[in-house]
């Protein structure tokens, strides 16, 4: 059952190939494909918990986290559909892991982090031009 708050969130939400395009990476096949699963649900977690954290920084790093799946078919999936072998993670290497899974992951990671730090540049910049204009 969809309730008006879900309706509100699904008119509010970019469509996946913008969210693709904010995150730096490659995009989806369609819009029911695990990498636009991805990207809508990283955006729909930023959604709920935007303003409930006073450390920001903090607050991209948990929804990026809670963003990357879990099951190993669905990170390969999702790390396929949006190009994520492209990425560059050399530096954040999961070196506990050190897995070729782990290595997804990461990557995965890195981007939910892009998106998210995006969005969250585009509401704050948002709310400081409303709070100017309110004086």
């Amino acid at each position: 059952m969809t309730t008006e708050f879900d309706a509100l969130i699904a008119e509010l939400r970019p469509a996946v190939y913008e969210l693709s395009r904010d995150a730096g990476c490659g995009d989806p096949d369609n819009s029911t494909s695990p990498g636009a699963m991805f990207l809508t649900g990283t955006w729909d977690s930023w959604m709920e918990v935007r303003d409930q954290y006073d450390d920001r920084e903090g607050m991209v790093m948990e929804v990026a986290d809670g963003s990357v799946p879990i099951g190993t078919h669905l990170v390969w999936q999702t790390y396929v559909d949006l190009c994520a072998y492209r990425e560059d993670i050399d530096d954040y290497r999961d070196r506990k892991e050190g897995t070729p899974t782990g290595d997804a992951r990461t990557a995965l990671y890195l981007i939910a982090e892009r998106l998210v730090a995006h969005l969250e540049f585009e509401y704050l910049a948002v709310m400081a031009e409303q709070e100017y204009e309110d004086g």
